[in-house]
This record gives C-alpha cells, structure tokens and sequence, in this order.
C-alpha cells in the first residue's frame, strides 16, 4: 500500500530530468537536428543510423498512393525542409514539399538518439494550405 501511494505522487517529468542530466542524456535544439540530418547524406547510410518503427513501416505500406518510401528517404537525406518544429525531447517534425502534389506537403516526424541515430516515428501528407497562407 504503502509503495503504491508513492508511486500515485511520483512526479516523472522531474525523474526524466534527473535522468538527464545523471546519464547526460543529451537534448538536440533544431539546429543540431539540422546538422544531423545534413550528415546523413555524408555518410554511409546503415539500418542503425535511419531506422523506421513498425508503425512507420505499416504507414508505407497503406499510403503508398500518396507518396513512396523512397521519395520519403530522398526528401530526408538530400532535401532541406521546409519547416521543422521540436514536438518533444529529441523528437522532432520535418516538413518537405510533396516531390509530386504541388497543393500537398510530406510531415516526417523522427526522433533523434545520443548516437545521432535518426529513427522515422510517423510519415504522412497534409495540405500544403497549412504551413503556406496568402
């Protein structure tokens, strides 16, 4: 009883800080996530370094009509983005121009490990009327 009430008041926003900074898990700001992406076109691509979860995987799979893996992988390593936000810790959302709908735009959503692993989280389209306004 007594360990399940401490575990009700456990705050884990502060343990996640904790760990941070213990570990030194590091935290990328927009700019390093940019540098990052940018080496990926100098080095040799691996399954390490450019991951994609299974979410990622089923989502190719099911929009494939309306952008492919490989315009997806080309708009990341050799395409700056149009924008970029920082959702969460290393978690970052990538915005390219769709390479064949000009009304369309390509959100890539990825996260980013202290290794400068880049890990593809989700992928999809979205009207390009939402980042571009008269």
């Amino acid at each position: 009883m007594i360990i399940y009430k401490s575990i009700q008041n456990f705050d884990w926003n502060i343990s996640k800080k904790i760990l941070r900074d213990v570990f030194q898990i590091f935290d990328y700001n927009i700019e390093q996530a940019i540098n990052i992406l940018g080496n990926l076109k100098k080095i040799e691509i691996t399954e390490e370094k450019l991951r994609e979860t299974r979410h990622t995987n089923h989502r190719f799979g099911k929009r494939s009509l309306q952008f492919s893996r490989d315009a997806v992988y080309d708009s990341l390593i050799n395409k700056m983005p149009v924008g970029i936000s920082k959702s969460n810790y290393n978690t970052f959302k990538l915005i390219h121009e769709h390479p064949k709908r000009k009304s369309q735009d390509i959100y890539i959503i990825i996260a980013i490990d202290e290794h400068e692993n880049v890990k593809l989280i989700t992928v999809y389209s979205y009207n390009k009327k939402r980042r571009v306004r008269k």
